[in-house]
């Protein structure tokens, strides 16, 4: 949550988070590990267009039908690439 709008969003991937290709928000509910509504992806990493192809393509197609099926889809397809491994910045 961005409450002072005057911060540049470049702020939030500045530092440690500067080599990362995806930068995301813990979600606080109980049905999923991240919240893609509160999200930073590097467009230019092969890493991160890999990661969507791969998560449009073969997640579970259940995924594909109900609301928020972006972030249960992201983080199947991140355990299932064995990369779901949070760092905290």
């Amino acid at each position: 949550l961005v409450l002072d709008h005057g911060v540049a969003l470049e702020q939030f991937v500045d530092g440690p988070a500067r080599t990362k290709a995806l930068v995301v928000a813990e979600d606080m509910s109980w049905s999923d590990w991240i919240n893609t509504g509160m999200i930073f992806i590097r467009t230019d990493s092969s890493w991160a267009q890999s990661l969507w192809a791969d998560t449009w393509a073969h997640s579970h197609p259940r995924f594909h039908h109900v609301p928020f099926w972006d972030q249960s889809g992201l983080c199947q397809m991140l355990a299932k690439r064995q990369e779901f491994i949070p760092d905290v910045l």
